[in-house]
């Protein structure tokens, strides 16, 4: 999206003081993808550059959920949600089901969201009402994956 990179956050964490292996690091399970600017997290410090590896994993298995925002309308806004894969063609899905809440959110998270992220295992609050897919009629989604 926009000319953002996929990433994946993997579960296990790496002391710093010592080099992680990168082929056996994307071996390991994956905690969440996320479209970002990864430029703007190393020049604001949110993460490091620790090297490059060219395992990217399955692209075509990341699938990203986004939901269409209609101001005019707010309550019918649980009605708005497209899925999609990597490199492929949104699919509108109108209304967000179980199936499709443990997808992870496709927009464009700045760095400091995603950190939040890794670090506390939590978005941060105004972002969970996106997220989780609010609204004022059903209230809050059940996540398995976002907190």
């Amino acid at each position: 999206m926009l000319n953002s990179s996929v990433i994946r956050v993997f579960k296990e964490t790496y002391p710093l003081e010592k080099p992680a292996i990168l082929p056996d690091v994307v071996k390991g399970e994956v905690e969440f993808y996320a479209h970002t600017i990864l430029r703007a997290g190393l020049d604001n410090g949110c993460w490091t550059l620790e090297g490059n590896c060219p395992d990217i994993g399955k692209a075509a298995d990341i699938k990203f959920r986004i939901w269409h925002p209609d101001d005019e309308l707010p309550e019918v806004n649980m009605w708005r949600w497209s899925v999609w894969k990597v490199n492929q063609n949104m699919k509108r899905i109108g209304r967000l089901t179980e199936k499709y809440r443990t997808i992870d959110i496709g927009s464009v998270l700045n760095p400091w969201t995603i950190a939040t992220r890794i670090r506390t295992g939590k978005f941060d609050a105004d972002y969970l009402n996106v997220a989780r897919g609010w609204n004022k009629y059903e209230g809050f989604g059940n996540s398995n994956r976002l907190k």
